[in-house]
């Protein structure tokens, strides 16, 4: 077998979207009733009184932080960009708070020191990985501060055996292409206050409108495409091409705050509820694969001294979207390349955190130098993660930082 992989070399991706084509058929007929299916699902396992479903989860930030009067909102510094833009969007005024390096989530001291009354937060779990939201929400009280949930990429994660998304008044989920639920395009706010429910069902209803079948299903058929494109036996060619075409995984966010932006003017049609609904009823099973993934990197990170592993808080349930680490003191370009000559797609996180002073948000600064990803998603064989452990061991990846300038 060493031979024939000479010539046509497995590559693992570091994303691959868990949709399946018999989801996508199954959806283009006897669809209807399925948005209130999902609605009714996600608020059974999530425990709070109502769901609203969306056209992503940045478009439910958006609605969310539309319908509130409140004039600042607090984010973590290292985070998704779209976030960035929904809080944009809603003509909020953004104050960034440093993050703990231990788990990538705000950290509760920080925001202690800066938190206005009157205030939103925005408590991301990062990358699945609970944060202190025990600690959020005795400030948020204090505070009179109102606390929202980004849990797009949390879902199975808990605290204390509750599932996280259901602390604060109201939290989104995500059904984008790398997420334990797939539908494409797709996403849901949660709500735990009926006053602020109709309030933004009044709004959303108001504003969007549904994509025709065909708009739909090409969403579907993206998050299939790029599926089968990330396929580790096709993966080294596509990514090539993904290459040539965007650059590098390290490019910076494209900001779109016009008018004509599809996410914030179109609502989650029954077809890609219907996909969602599906891709629900097997979460359980997505959501095993890939805590024994993350077992076994754990495993496998805690011997080297050249990784730092991310720390799971006391009490939590991490349901992992990607398992973070960070490289401290080598160079993570080199790595990267390392691992790519093994046919390991080692991705970069977040390429940038805000835009401030140098010594505002120093650990925010230094993930985004320094964290990197291992993959997580359900394709991934023994005989891969294999390939990713000694990818991991082999003291020639890495080296020595260069020294800033």
């Amino acid at each position: 077998m060493v031979w024939f992989l000479g010539f046509l070399p497995v590559m693992i991706a570091t994303l691959r979207s868990e949709i399946r084509l018999t989801d996508v058929v199954r959806s283009l007929l006897f669809n209807r009733g399925y948005t209130a299916k999902l609605e009714s699902e996600l608020t059974r396992y999530f425990g709070v009184q109502n769901s609203l479903l969306t056209h992503s989860g940045r478009t439910g930030l958006y609605f969310l932080l539309k319908a509130l009067p409140h004039r600042k909102v607090y984010l973590p510094a290292y985070n998704c960009w779209a976030v960035t833009e929904a809080a944009t969007r809603a003509g909020k005024e953004i104050e960034y708070v440093d993050i703990r390096l231990e788990d990538f989530n705000m950290d509760v001291a920080k925001l202690r020191s800066s938190l206005a009354a009157d205030s939103i937060i925005v408590a991301t779990h990062q990358f699945g990985i609970p944060c202190d939201i025990d600690g959020i929400l005795e400030l948020a009280r204090e505070r009179d501060c109102i606390v929202l949930e980004d849990n797009a990429p949390a879902i199975g994660s808990e605290v204390a055996g509750r599932k996280t998304g259901s602390f604060g008044t109201a939290s989104i989920v995500s059904f984008d292409h790398s997420k334990a639920i797939v539908s494409g395009k797709g996403g849901a706010i949660l709500f735990t206050d009926d006053v602020l429910y109709q309030r933004v069902k009044k709004l959303h209803d108001e504003t969007v409108a549904m994509p025709g079948p065909f708009q739909s299903l090409r969403y579907m058929l993206v998050a299939l495409a790029y599926s089968y494109a990330t396929h580790k036996w096709v993966y080294r060619t596509t990514y090539a091409l993904f290459r040539r075409i965007r650059g590098c995984s390290k490019s910076e966010p494209a900001y779109d705050l016009t008018g004509q932006n599809p996410s914030y003017l179109l609502g989650c049609d029954e077809m890609r509820a219907k996909v969602a609904y599906l891709g629900m009823k097997r979460l359980a099973g997505t959501l095993s694969r890939r805590e024994k993934i993350v077992d076994f990197y754990r495993e496998i990170t805690s011997g080297n001294e050249r990784i730092i592993a991310p720390v799971i808080p006391d009490g939590c349930k991490a349901a992992l979207l990607k398992f973070p680490i960070r490289l401290d003191g080598f160079d993570r370009d080199f790595f990267y390349a390392r691992c790519l000559a093994k046919g390991v797609d080692i991705g970069f996180l977040f390429p940038f955190h805000y835009q401030g002073a140098d010594d505002d948000c120093p650990n925010a600064r230094a993930a985004a130098s320094q964290a990197m990803s291992l993959p997580v998603h359900g394709a991934l064989g023994r005989g891969d993660l294999d390939r990713i452990k000694n990818a991991l061991a082999d003291e020639k990846s890495y080296l020595a930082a260069s020294p800033v300038k």
